[in-house]
């Protein structure tokens, strides 16, 4: 294979110039080829994938068993520590009738009952409780200090001891115990109050409290030595170099394989881990999770899975850690790889074998076939001889096809060669409904004649879109004559529609819209109508069909024409339409009238499509006409406004003059009149009132007479130093009243 690289700036491509085998491959070489190699590696892609697959699921089992494992252990831990817990909420329950005994013998009740049940449950290291002094004893009311009584084993022996604590104030861990009053499992701890003779334990306590009405007397507790609960875990081995680890609510490890890790925090002995994957917070909430990592005691890739281990209705739940190396999970799926891998060897050479005998029994029989099939590929496709093969199988049936290939491809020939003459009626037979060729030749007889009749198809169709083309070219120069005359446009609109579809008769309806609150479709011109028909030239929207019509914004086409609709009149009588088309005359939605054509003979749908076509034309035309006839009525509207308010202004200025002369005469008989009061003045006592009696002016010559000020007079009120002696009241208030109605009074 010769290939040529093309470099060029900024691409990189290349192209196959040539490929050739430097020498030919025969059939049987081929198949071995083809069919070994994809079988190979269909073998090699199926054992891969079922391996890695296998691998996968049995690494997903390993993880699922732990999982269980870690669960199982974890509820293991949680019954070991639920007994002791249940034995001192027991304790606690019957000493909440503590105040029912005497004062001198409940002390004595408790030992009693303490010493069977520490006897009988040695898992417990220490049974002890705590009494609040101020609950039990009536002379101390100090909010610390308890009596404390502790069971253990001394040699061997149960022992008894009964002190006094917290005399001087309650430690951290007890002053939390003691305000929560919850059941609680302790934090793992080394015991720091051993007894004479006894070596320190790394243990916990579980405490119960003892409530009196809700309210706090003491607490009942166990300690519990981890040396059981390490052996427990010890035992956790479902698979090779596997080991548990119990971690408290903390995060103290309480059991882990190397001893020094024991009462360390995680945080310390797990640090990147406890950084990654928050292993101390997640305990503390109680989740189950985990998590595949390198763990620093195997030195390699481990699976941990952690369970939660709840005790009693404590709310600090402590956690059991499974953790699994990671190649021992995997191990059983790699051996089982290996092995599929082998089988699939074997499996591969037996499949060669038989691929080598049946390559060479196919190509040796297909060699004699490939010889004719070469003289047809020349088309030598007379003389060739039949071949004969004694086989009964699917060689036998290529030969014997092959032999009726040659034959048909005679009678095809023959066809082929009658259809290259032109004649369209020569018949063919195929050899089934599959035979291509044989089917195709008839296909391509029948596309011929059928070519033939879509080729008048298509001259009748260009006839009518000629048809088509030459009316809106028409119609076009007949909308661009009479377009300032309405009716003339009309009717030529109308006379022409008819004359070009061949029709009977025509009318065409304008929207009259000159009133807005009474628009209607105005009969603007027709053809051939009879008289009575449209006695009635208004039609409303939605009346009639041409209302209808209008209305809709669609075109009606009847062939079943109502009775007494319409009548063709002629010389030699009346008729019935055939048909009667009615079309919106419209453009944008907007409806400016309706055209009606009835004729003796049906429409087709070009000549329709063409009505409805040039209707937008006459609508755009209609409106123009319209919108001129509007302006030039506006115009002459606005001239004679123009004319009116012309001859208003002349005779408003003639008003203007007459009452400029008036108040000119005004103004001078006023002065003559200012004069004349004037002068009355100056010889008369002159007073002015309003209507209730309040003085709005006066004269010098008054005020003088009474002897005040003028200034002094303005604003009082005639009744003012009235003497009602002579007059009666109502009589004075009625003078004014009067005035105020416009009655004259002396």
């Amino acid at each position: 294979m010769i290939i040529t690289w093309h470099l060029l700036p900024g691409k990189f491509k290349y192209s196959t110039m040539n490929l050739k085998f430097n020498r030919r491959i025969n059939l049987k070489s081929r198949m071995l080829l083809l069919i070994l190699s994809t079988t190979i590696l269909i073998f090699i892609i199926s054992v891969g994938y079922i391996g890695l697959s296998s691998r996968s699921m049995t690494y997903e089992s390993a993880k699922e068993n732990t999982k269980v494992v870690a669960e199982q252990s974890a509820l293991r831990i949680e019954n070991q520590l639920n007994v002791s817990m249940d034995v001192i909420r027991t304790l606690a329950n019957a000493f909440s009738v503590w105040q029912s005994w005497p004062d001198s013998l409940w002390l004595n009740y408790v030992q009693e009952m303490y010493r069977p049940v520490y006897k009988e449950n040695p898992q417990i290291y220490k049974l002890w409780d705590s009494w609040e002094m101020n609950m039990v004893d009536e002379g101390y009311d100090k909010p610390y200090g308890r009596y404390a009584n502790t069971f253990f084993r001394q040699n061997g022996k149960i022992q008894y001891s009964s002190v006094t604590r917290s005399m001087d104030g309650d430690p951290t861990l007890y002053a939390k115990i003691k305000a929560d009053a919850v059941e609680s499992i302790w934090e793992p701890y080394w015991d720091v109050f051993s007894e004479e003779g006894e070596s320190q334990k790394f243990m916990t306590s579980m405490s119960v409290p003892i409530k009196l009405d809700g309210q706090y007397v003491g607490i009942v507790a166990v300690d519990i030595t981890m040396d059981a609960l390490q052996d427990i875990v010890n035992e956790i081995n479902p698979m090779k170099n596997s080991y548990g680890m119990l971690i408290s609510n903390g995060g103290i490890l309480i059991s882990h394989p190397d001893t020094a890790f024991i009462g360390k925090n995680i945080a310390e002995a797990m640090t990147e881990l406890e950084a990654k994957y928050s292993i101390q917070a997640k305990i503390a909430k109680g989740q189950s999770f985990a998590f595949r990592d390198v763990d620093s005691t195997l030195k390699q890739e481990v699976y941990i899975a952690v369970e939660p281990v709840i005790i009693g209705r404590t709310t600090t739940p402590w956690a059991l850690a499974l953790v699994v190396p990671v190649d021992v999970i995997t191990a059983e799926a790699d051996n089982n790889l290996l092995i599929s891998g082998l089988v699939a060897l074997i499996g591969l050479i037996l499949l060669s074998s038989l691929i080598y005998f049946i390559a060479v029994r196919i190509s040796k029989p297909i060699g004699l076939a490939t010889n004719r099939l070469k003289r047809i590929e020349l088309g030598e496709i007379h003389g060739i001889d039949d071949i004969v093969i004694e086989r009964k199988d699917e060689i036998g049936d290529m030969a014997e096809s092959l032999n009726k290939v040659v034959a048909g491809l005679n009678d095809t020939a023959e066809f082929a060669e009658e259809i290259g003459k032109g004649n369209l009626s020569s018949e063919y037979n195929p050899k089934s409904e599959n035979d291509v060729l044989g089917n195709a030749l008839i296909n391509m007889r029948q596309s011929l004649r059928e070519a033939r009749k879509e080729e008048e198809k298509r001259k009748t169709e260009d006839e009518k879109q000629r048809w088509i083309t030459n009316g809106v070219a028409k119609f076009g120069e007949i909308l661009r004559k009479d377009n300032d005359n309405l009716e003339n446009l009309s009717f030529n609109i109308i006379s022409n529609l008819v004359n070009y579809l061949d029709a009977n008769q025509g009318a065409i309806f304008v929207l009259n819209d000159k009133d807005q609150d009474n628009q209607f479709f105005e009969l603007m011109a027709a053809i051939a109508y009879d008289r009575r028909r449209y006695m009635k030239k208004e039609i409303r929207l939605g009346e009639d069909l041409v209302g209808r019509c209008a209305h809709e914004r669609a075109s009606i086409y009847l062939t079943d024409i109502p009775e007494d609709y319409v009548e063709i009149t002629s010389g030699l009588g009346n008729a019935t339409p055939t048909s009667i088309l009615i079309v919106p005359v419209l453009i944008n939605e907007i409806v400016y009238g309706v055209m009606e054509i009835a004729s003796f003979h049906k429409m087709q749908d070009y000549q329709i499509e063409f009505v409805e076509k040039i209707g937008e034309s006459i609508a755009s035309t209609l409106n123009s006409v319209k919108v001129n006839q509007r302006t030039q009525r506006l115009l002459s509207e606005s001239q004679q406004q123009r004319e009116e308010l012309s001859s208003q202004e002349e005779e408003m200025r003639q008003n203007l003059e007459e009452l400029q002369a008036t108040q000119e005469e005004s103004a001078r008989r006023e002065f003559e009149l200012r004069g004349v009061i004037n002068a009355l003045s100056s010889f008369t006592y002159t007073v002015e009132y309003d209507l209730y009696g309040g003085i709005t002016d006066v004269n010098e010559t008054y005020a003088n007479l009474i002897g005040l000020t003028r200034e002094q007079m303005l604003g009082m009120n005639h009744k003012d130093g009235i003497d009602f002696g002579n007059v009666s009241r109502e009589d004075y208030e009625k003078f004014w009243e009067d005035l105020r109605h416009g009655l004259q009074r002396n």
